[in-house]
Parts: C-alpha cells; sequence; structure tokens
C-alpha cells in the first residue's frame, strides 16, 4: 500500500507539473538583438515580447537564464519543464518540441573580411573555405547537413567574430541581425566585413520541451497573436525583420 501511495504522488506530481508559466525554467542564449546581456540585464527583442506575453496572460515577469545555446538545447530536450529561445523552426527540429512563434524571422549569413574575394555562388563553394560556427545553431547544423568538414565551432557569438576578424577563420555563419547588432553594441567599424552568401532564411521560436502541457503552450500562442502589433513595434525597434 505504501508503495501504491507513493507511485500515485509521484503520477500526480507529473501531471500537475508545468502548468504554469511560473513553473517553467526559461533559457536564453546571449545573441543579439534577440536575447543578450547589457549592463547586467537580460534584454532583446524575444525577452520584451516574453515580458508582454507574460503580462497578457495575467503572470509575473519570470527568471531568464542566459546559457551556451549547446547546454540549452541539450537541456530543453531533456527537462520537463524548460523553453528555450530563439530557436529557428527546421524539419528536424519540429518533433523534438512544442513551438510558440514566430517571433521573427533570421537569416543565416556566411560573412568574410571585406578585403577578401571569396567569390561565392553557392553553398558548396564554401568548402573551400575555415567557417566559424556556434555550436548546434541551425548555421552549423545546415552546414553540417550540406556536407561541411570544415567547421570551427564555439560557443558564442563573440568568439566567431572575434576569430574572423583575427584572422583564425575565413568565415562565419551568424544570423544578419545578430551580426549587426554586436557591431554596434562593439563599436565595430561594420567596413570591415561582407556578406558573402545567405545560407537559409527561418522562422524564429520560444521551444518549449514536448511534456509541457499543450494547454499551456497554446495560451502563450494565444497571447503572443493577439500582441501582435506590439510585436512587430518591437522587432522595428531593434531592426529586426518580422
Amino acid at each position: 500500500m505504501a508503495t501504491y501511495i507513493l507511485i500515485a504522488s509521484i503520477l500526480i506530481g507529473s501531471l500537475s507539473f508545468g502548468q504554469s508559466p511560473g513553473e517553467l525554467i526559461y533559457m536564453a542564449e546571449d545573441y543579439p538583438p534577440a536575447n543578450y546581456l547589457k549592463d547586467g540585464e537580460i534584454t532583446g527583442a524575444s525577452v520584451e515580447i516574453l515580458k508582454l506575453i507574460w503580462e497578457k496572460m495575467g503572470h509575473p515577469e519570470q527568471p531568464i537564464i542566459i546559457i551556451p545555446w549547446a547546454r540549452g538545447y541539450r537541456q530543453v530536450q531533456t527537462e520537463p519543464n524548460h523553453v528555450l529561445f530563439s530557436m529557428s523552426r527546421t524539419k528536424e527540429r519540429e518533433q523534438l518540441f512544442k513551438w510558440v512563434g514566430p517571433i521573427f524571422t533570421a537569416r543565416q549569413v556566411l560573412v568574410g573580411l571585406a578585403d577578401k574575394n571569396y567569390q561565392l555562388n553557392k553553398l558548396d563553394d564554401a568548402k573551400q573555405f575555415r567557417i566559424g560556427t556556434i555550436k548546434q545553431d541551425i548555421g552549423e547544423c545546415v552546414l553540417f547537413r550540406n556536407g561541411f568538414d570544415n567547421l570551427e565551432s564555439v560557443s558564442g557569438l563573440d568568439h566567431n567574430i572575434k576569430k574572423l576578424l583575427a584572422g583564425r577563420v575565413d568565415l562565419i555563419c551568424q544570423s544578419e541581425s545578430a551580426i549587426n547588432s554586436y557591431i554596434e553594441m562593439e563599436d565595430l567599424d561594420p567596413r570591415q566585413l561582407q556578406t558573402v552568401l545567405v545560407v537559409n532564411e527561418l522562422g524564429t521560436y520560444y521551444a518549449f520541451n514536448k511534456q509541457v502541457p499543450d494547454s499551456l503552450v497554446m495560451q502563450f500562442q494565444t497571447a503572443l497573436e493577439e500582441l501582435e502589433e506590439r510585436r512587430l513595434d518591437i522587432l522595428q525597434q531593434y531592426g529586426i525583420k518580422p
């Protein structure tokens, strides 16, 4: 009887877990302008939109953890109450998560030094170059899927750009808006860099662990859709394509 009661308690607890926004753990990488640290505070377009969603749902703001992408990507798949953003929604990822969005459209590009002549007409032409990527980022996934074996994976955007400027890689694969935001934040000369090739263009979302109840995910989605005008205003402020 004691064993039965214990098992029943565990089952009841698991059924009620993650039933409200306050029971979820929110994770984001440091990746401006979507989500990033500024003067010790978490900000960015996706962060501001998420705060509006909480407000619309009638819940107070929740903590957001800034975490390396690869670690967050692993945790949101294995931890039942986790949310990770901003994540590009792809065919390969479709069944791994529950989705709320789109938040905005992200364009992944290959960027190189302005004084180099790369002459790339198609993606395969880049296989001759050393390319900096972020571990398990959508850009890296796309390149792996297309047979690239010349990738140098790092944990964050700043490492990639520094490696490019130092000549330690030939190109980097990043979100175009993220690169532009980083250049502005770090007061770099944009004339040092050039966009060489567009890799892909995808919608980005809040990705929920699959055990988060459908009813709660739907509440997030409904709130986001009801905030459409404010979402567009925020994206415009951050210079992000809807």
